[in-house]
C-alpha cells in the first residue's frame, strides 16, 4: 500500500496552486469566491517494477554514423565495431578527363561525430580501410549484420581526434588511386556508371588499427567524409597546371556497421536471449546503446490511484538515479526515452516510428515527439515530466503500463548505465477539493 505524503508547507501550496490553476479548464476561480472549497496538495510515489531486456534488430544502416573501433568495458564486455559502405563514384559530376592529365594524390577524408571514451580523444587512435570481398546489400541492416572484408588495404593511419567538427586526412593507396584515375581517363567500362563501378568495386570496410589506444569512434556519414582525387590538366597556356579535384562519397550510398560483443565475466553476461526479461544476479538494472540492452518498467501500480473522486494530476515526474559511476571517461547517454512495449518485449512500430510516451502538451497517441529523460551530470540523475501521459491515463483516454527505458543514441553510440531498481521513481503531485 502506498502512503500519501501530505505536503502542507506554504511553498508547496503555492506551487501546487499554480499547477492546479494551469491544469484546470478556464472558469471562475478566485481565493475570495464564495464557492471555492479548500484545496489540498499531496504527493505519492507510484510503485515501479523492472527487469532487463535485450532487444533485437537495432538498426545500424542510414543512421548518420559508422561505428568503428574496439574497447573492453568491465560492465558491458568486449565491444568491437566495424563499418561498411559502398562508394559513390559520382560519375555524372566529372567530365572527360584529358589524356594528358596527371594524378597528384588521393586522400581519405573523415569527420567523426561520436567518441566512446571521451578522455582518449587526443590519444593515439587509428583505423584501416580495406576493400570489400562482398558488396553492401541495399537493405535495412542491424547491428548483428556483417560482410566480408578483403585483404586489400586501401588506407591506414594513426589519428589524434581532438574535435568532432574537424576533418582528418589519411593517404590512400597510390596504386589503387592510379588505377581508378586511369580507368576514368580512358572511360573504361568498369566506371561508365555507378552500377558498373559497384560491380567492379564492392565498397570499403573500416576496422580499428591494432597497437593503438582502444576506443570506438563514429565516422560521420556526411559530405565531409569522402575520398578525394587531386589531379592536373592542361590549362589555356598549354602547361599541365590546371588543378582539379573529384570527390567520391559515402553518404549517398548504403552503409552500415556491425557489432561483435562478448559479455563473459561481466555483470551483463547472462543477458543473451532476445525479448526475454532478466533479473540480473547483481540486482542492478542496465541500459546500453547499440547493443540493445534496455530496462523494462511496469507502472500498473498506478491503477490503485485511480478514483472517481475529484482529483487533479498537477505533476508526474520520472527520475532514474543516481546512476552508478561506471567509468569517468565514458559519459552516459545524454537522454533516454520511455518506449511503449508489452508482454512480448518488442517495440511497437507506428508509421516508421516507435510508440513512446509523448512530451507534455502533445497528443499522447502520437509518435513524433517522445519525452526525454535528460541526464544531469552533477546529480547523475535522469529526469523528465510525463504529466500529460499520466493525466491521460487517469482519465482513461490512453493507458499503457509496460515501458522501456531506451537511450536516445541507441543506433549511434555504445554508452550505457547501471542503477538500482529502487532508484527508478514515478512521483505524482495531485490536488483534491476538501
Amino acid at each position: 500500500m502506498n502512503l500519501l505524503d501530505k505536503n502542507k508547507s506554504l511553498g508547496a501550496l503555492v506551487i501546487g496552486l499554480f499547477l492546479f490553476i494551469s491544469c484546470e479548464e478556464n472558469g471562475s476561480f478566485g481565493l475570495n469566491g464564495d464557492d471555492v472549497a479548500p484545496v489540498e496538495f499531496s504527493s505519492i510515489d507510484i510503485g515501479v517494477t523492472s527487469s532487463v531486456v535485450l532487444l533485437d534488430s537495432i538498426r545500424s544502416s542510414s543512421v548518420g554514423a559508422l561505428l568503428v573501433g574496439q574497447y573492453d568495458n568491465a560492465t558491458f564486455g568486449s565491444l568491437e565495431a566495424r563499418g561498411y559502405s559502398r562508394l559513390n563514384l559520382n560519375r555524372g559530376s566529372i567530365f572527360q578527363i584529358a589524356s594528358e592529365a596527371v594524378l597528384d594524390s588521393v586522400q581519405l577524408n573523415l569527420t567523426f561525430n561520436y567518441v566512446y571514451d571521451t578522455s582518449a580523444m587526443a590519444r593515439n587512435w587509428g583505423l584501416e580501410m580495406f576493400s570489400l570481398a562482398r558488396p553492401v546489400t541495399d537493405t535495412i541492416h542491424i547491428t548483428r549484420d556483417n560482410t566480408v572484408i578483403s585483404t586489400r588495404l586501401l588506407s591506414a593511419g594513426d589519428l589524434q581526434v581532438t574535435k568532432l567538427d574537424s576533418t582528418y586526412v589519411l593517404p590512400m593507396d597510390e596504386a589503387w588511386g592510379a588505377d581508378l584515375f586511369e580507368r576514368l581517363k580512358t572511360e573504361d567500362a568498369t566506371v561508365v556508371d555507378q552500377e558498373a563501378f559497384e560491380s567492379f568495386f564492392r565498397g570499403v570496410g573500416f576496422v580499428a588499427r591494432s597497437g593503438v589506444s582502444p576506443n570506438i569512434l563514429g565516422i560521420e556519414m556526411s559530405e565531409n567524409s569522402n575520398i578525394t582525387m587531386y589531379y592536373r590538366e592542361p590549362s589555356s597556356s598549354g602547361e599541365i597546371d590546371r588543378a582539379l579535384t573529384h570527390t567520391l562519397n559515402f553518404h549517398t550510398v548504403p552503409s552500415f556497421y556491425g557489432l561483435n560483443l562478448d559479455r563473459a565475466g561481466t555483470p551483463t553476461e547472462g543477458v543473451q536471449v532476445f525479448e526475454t526479461e532478466y533479473l540480473p544476479a547483481s540486482g542492478k538494472r542496465f541500459v546500453q546503446a547499440g547493443a540493445g540492452i534496455v530496462t523494462k518498467i511496469n507502472i500498473s501500480d498506478f491503477q490503485n490511484f485511480l478514483t472517481d473522486d475529484p482529483r487533479i494530476i498537477n505533476l508526474a515526474e520520472v527520475t532514474i538515479g543516481p546512476v552508478d559511476q561506471l567509468d569517468d571517461n565514458i559519459p552516459p547517454p545524454e537522454s533516454m526515452f520511455l518506449v511503449i512495449t508489452d508482454d512480448r518485449n518488442t517495440l511497437i512500430k507506428d508509421q516508421g516510428n516507435f510508440r513512446a510516451i509523448q512530451r507534455d502538451g502533445d497528443n499522447q497517441i502520437g509518435n513524433t515527439n517522445p519525452v526525454s529523460l535528460v541526464y544531469d551530470a552533477e546529480t547523475r540523475t535522469y529526469t523528465g515530466s510525463i504529466t500529460s501521459y499520466i493525466q491521460s491515463y487517469f482519465t482513461g483516454r490512453f493507458q499503457r503500463d509496460e515501458l522501456m527505458i531506451y537511450p536516445s543514441n541507441m543506433a549511434t553510440g555504445l554508452s550505457g548505465v547501471s542503477f538500482d531498481p529502487e532508484d527508478i521513481k514515478l512521483r505524482i503531485i495531485f490536488s483534491e477539493l476538501q
